[in-house]
């Protein structure tokens, strides 16, 4: 009961305004991940309807492609051992990628890699923010400063391919009037409250965009990661349990097919071991 009340009651909705998420942030930039109120709620309103449009318009065929370039390097390695982190940290990043941007990068490209060390560097972030959570802001400037934590040139080369991005779909959008992702919605959507309303516009602005693509890749890439290595090493761990999860995907799905969002319906052992395996490391 305390937990429900906790998670759905406005009371328990603030956020610090000098949160440690914003630390690595030379321009204190708030994303709708450290925002809190009405803006909060905009924010939160038009990033699920936007993401819930873009799924149905195939979101689930480009995760199955995209498994299919993190197989293909895997496959790469001819069964000799490997680090599993930084093959999933591309892969689970560009289906972020193709949610934001509309597109992936290669494997290879150096922008794709220069957001992979952002990503590892903000793993190491995360990994102290709940401690710093209940510290002064410069106390947390301080850690991070004497500290090896938050390399900030991996933060700003990053951030910078996030603001070209948004330049580049300025363009576009100006030129086709197409919504094609979550940059090209947030600047339709800035064009339209610009129109309508002197005050509101002020509520959606580049700034705040730059701050919410930061958040998105920050928060959906890094925990996915996290997540699938924990369900890689739990399955290494309980072999017994790996081998009827094998046996559950040649039923349900076979091997002449990528598996689909549905087939969980048909898959209870696998399900259940992915539950708890979030029950157990979350």
């Amino acid at each position: 009961e305390a937990v429900r009340d906790a998670l759905h009651k406005d009371a328990f909705l603030g956020r610090p305004t000098n949160s440690p998420f914003t630390v690595v942030n030379a321009d204190n930039a708030i994303s709708l991940a450290d925002d809190n109120g009405r803006l909060w709620r905009d924010h939160r309103r038009f990033a699920s309807q936007t993401l819930r449009d873009y799924a149905k318009s195939g979101m689930e065929y480009r995760i199955q492609q995209e498994i299919r370039y993190l197989i293909a390097r895997i496959d790469e390695t001819s069964g000799r051992p490997l680090n599993a982190g930084k093959l999933l940290t591309p892969s689970m990043s560009n289906n972020i990628c193709h949610l934001v941007f509309g597109h992936r990068y290669d494997y290879n490209d150096p922008k794709r890699q220069a957001m992979d060390k952002m990503l590892d560097e903000a793993c190491k972030v995360f990994s102290v923010i709940g401690v710093l959570a209940m510290a002064p802001a410069w106390f947390c400037k301080l850690v991070f400063r004497a500290s090896d934590f938050g390399n900030k040139r991996q933060f700003d080369i990053a951030f910078d391919i996030f603001d070209k991005e948004i330049s580049s779909h300025q363009k576009s959008l100006s030129a086709s009037n197409r919504v094609n992702d979550y940059i090209d919605g947030y600047l339709a959507e800035m064009e339209v409250r610009q129109r309508k309303d002197h005050i509101s516009q002020y509520n959606f602005s580049l700034r705040r965009l730059q701050a919410n693509c930061r958040a998105f890749f920050s928060a959906g890439s890094g925990t996915v990661r996290t997540t699938t290595e924990w369900l890689l090493l739990l399955s290494v761990r309980y072999s017994d349990h790996q081998k009827r999860i094998h046996e559950e995907i040649d039923s349900v799905v076979g091997r002449d097919r990528s598996p689909c969002y549905a087939d969980r319906l048909h898959m209870p052992f696998t399900q259940a071991f992915i539950n708890e395996s979030f029950r157990y490391k979350t």
